[in-house]
């Protein structure tokens, strides 16, 4: 029987496979990966059978503006997923359906980077099971990160509308800048780090404020600001499918390994002290784990496909 954690991946992918049909025919290779992810077991066959009553009813919509397409598209998948694809999964497994990403404007996989035009001209990249909503309108232009990572680089062209990134911490305000913010899921305080000119953050309950300029990095939550420290990355490596570790403890290095990858990635407290060094390919993360168990004295048990 498939685990909580192996619904949620299910449901989340077919969720997006149904996102890609629905905005434009699938080229040779999406179509060959599409059949691939449907013989992955049993239960991805039932779940993508449900999804394609979905499908077919997507595709009667009428051809209305974008913007009502994407109200009725959003509308009709909050309804028929649950009726069409969550009915035969356990209640378990309901709570673990995963809502904003069937409802956000972008999104990203497990191990998935993606960029992003923005319609001002600002490029967003997403990192890995990255969840966002863009309203742009000529008093702002707002990006609410729901979890995840993204890295921004904000348009030269001279805007009156300011461009805020919301979290449910706090406001990050550019000031013509690239800077990145990462709020990982269920964590209590979201990271800032700049790389060229400065932001404005400012908390959610106590309104707390603090500028941070080039080459600094900062936490905070709802009522507070962490203590600013450096940084010297000229842009996330992640941006370039790497993943940088320096002296990291082997428990901090797996718990970034595992943003990248679905399922579980545990290791014995006698071993987590243990330091990792490198620059490791994100494209395999099976690779990663074979270089560790080479490198280092561990050996890795497989107990599932995801753990």
């Amino acid at each position: 029987m498939n685990t909580p954690a192996d619904q949620q991946a299910i449901l989340s992918e077919a969720a997006h496979w149904l996102m890609l049909i629905h905005c434009a025919p699938l080229d040779q290779q999406q179509q060959t990966e599409l059949a691939q992810w449907q013989q992955r077991s049993a239960q991805h066959q039932h779940v993508w059978q449900r999804a394609q009553g979905l499908q077919q009813t997507l595709s009667a919509l009428p051809q209305a503006t974008t913007q009502q397409r994407l109200l009725s598209r959003r509308q009709l998948i909050s309804c028929l997923a649950y009726l069409g694809v969550l009915a035969p999964i356990t209640y378990s497994g309901y709570r673990y359906l995963p809502w904003q990403q069937i409802n956000a404007d972008y999104h990203t996989r497990v191990g998935q980077q993606r960029q992003v035009v923005l319609a001002d001209g600002s490029i967003l990249w997403l990192n890995t099971n990255t969840v966002v909503n863009i309203d742009f309108n000529p008093q702002q232009r707002s990006v609410r990160l729901h979890s995840g990572e993204i890295y921004i680089e904000t348009s030269k062209i001279n805007h009156h509308a300011p461009l805020i990134v919301h979290t449910s911490m706090g406001t990050v305000r550019a000031l013509g800048t690239r800077f990145s913010v990462r709020h990982d899921k269920n964590s209590a305080s979201v990271q800032v780090s700049v790389q060229a000119q400065r932001v404005i953050i400012t908390t959610a309950k106590s309104a707390q404020q603090q500028v941070l300029s080039a080459n600094q990095t900062a936490s905070y939550d709802q009522l507070s600001i962490d203590q600013i420290t450096a940084n010297s990355l000229l842009q996330p490596s992640w941006l370039k499918g790497e993943l940088s570790a320096d002296k990291l403890t082997l428990r901090t290095f797996i718990n970034e390994l595992s943003r990248y990858r679905p399922g579980i990635i545990q290791c014995h407290d006698e071993i987590a002290h243990l330091t990792v060094s490198g620059l490791f390919q994100l494209n395999d993360t099976d690779q990663i784990l074979n270089l560790l168990q080479q490198t280092l004295p561990i050996t890795i048990k497989y107990l599932s496909r995801y753990w």
